[in-house]
């Protein structure tokens, strides 16, 4: 009885490089959702209001904040 090996192709279908583009491109999506979002708006805005200290511990979750903090952080003075 013959066993089924599988044979697993060496090529991809994308380049290190696509891939690379790829994940930018959807960081720069979620950075800029963020940035639109009023709620996140105003909580980095008013970072010592109640509701800027919890934004910033569910930032510490949220892909879509730590994209935000990813592309704009630099132009705040980091973070």
């Amino acid at each position: 009885m013959a066993r089924f090996t599988h044979q697993t192709s060496k090529s991809r279908w994308f380049g290190t490089s696509q891939i690379n583009a790829i994940r930018m491109f959807g960081t720069e999506f979620m950075a800029k959702s963020c940035k639109g979002c009023p709620l996140c708006v105003y909580a980095r805005e008013n970072p010592q209001h109640w509701f800027g200290r919890l934004m910033a511990w569910h930032g510490k979750y949220c892909p879509f904040w730590k994209a935000y903090d990813e592309i704009y952080g630099q132009e705040r003075g980091g973070s």
